[in-house]
């Protein structure tokens, strides 16, 4: 095995492209929870598990992420390497991060209720599910592991062979949300985590994904290992 290709420039820049999208992807959750309108269906999980025990955000991740795991180290090993364990790693880390920057700059805890600063939220939940799609694509492109979470989509299209990944990752999805709600609704912010920024990431990730992936993020991969 040549090991030393792992250290070449090529997967050099695959290594700073899934750290870079990580930490992109973090103030993307950090901005839809921040919005009070929903956050995506797996944060919106992890987050009600944070709030209703009382351990951080990256804490909760890499928790729920090592039960995962479990079930790729069996069906799908291959989806498992570098990106794996830097997703497990920053993306709650910077989340938390993101939103204790937010929260200086601002000077305060920001907190929404019902229709207060509408537009401003709705601002923000769009740059968050921007943010979490558009940036996932390129880390999944860097082909360098996922995930456990986002290998579930394609564990259940491998093993059932042929069902279509962006729908699994819709069930996968509506699965988290009903966790999200039984778990955070015991704390009474259930309609904080999920919302209409839920909504459109249960059924919107699926096929965004695809297409960012497809059109955007794998040509950007290419070019830059040509380099």
């Amino acid at each position: 095995m040549d090991v030393k290709k792992y250290f070449g420039k090529k997967y050099l820049y695959r290594y700073l492209i899934v750290i870079v999208s990580m930490m992109l992807n973090g103030l993307g959750v950090a901005l839809m929870r921040i919005s009070c309108m929903g956050t995506d269906p797996f944060s919106s999980m992890n987050y009600s598990f944070s709030e209703f025990f009382h351990i951080p955000l990256g804490t909760v991740v890499i928790l729920v992420s090592c039960i995962l795991l479990g079930l790729s180290l069996f069906a799908m090993r291959s989806s498992l390497g570098f990106g794996t364990a830097a997703n497990m790693a920053l993306l709650g880390t910077s989340a938390d991060l993101w939103t204790s920057l937010i929260t200086r700059v601002a000077g305060h805890e920001i907190s929404f209720v019902g229709t207060e600063a509408l537009a401003l939220r709705i601002i923000l939940v769009c740059l968050g599910i921007l943010c979490m799609i558009f940036f996932n694509s390129f880390y999944i492109s860097a082909d360098l592991g996922m995930s456990p979470y986002d290998a579930l989509g394609f564990i259940i299209e491998k093993l059932s062979g042929g069902f279509p990944f962006k729908w699994a990752r819709v069930i996968t999805d509506i699965i988290c949300v009903v966790i999200a709600y039984f778990v955070a609704g015991r704390n009474g912010d259930q309609w904080e985590l999920i919302g209409i920024g839920t909504v459109i990431m249960a059924f919107g990730t699926g096929p965004l994904l695809s297409f960012f992936k497809e059109h955007i993020a794998q040509p950007f991969v290419r070019r830059m290992c040509e380099i």
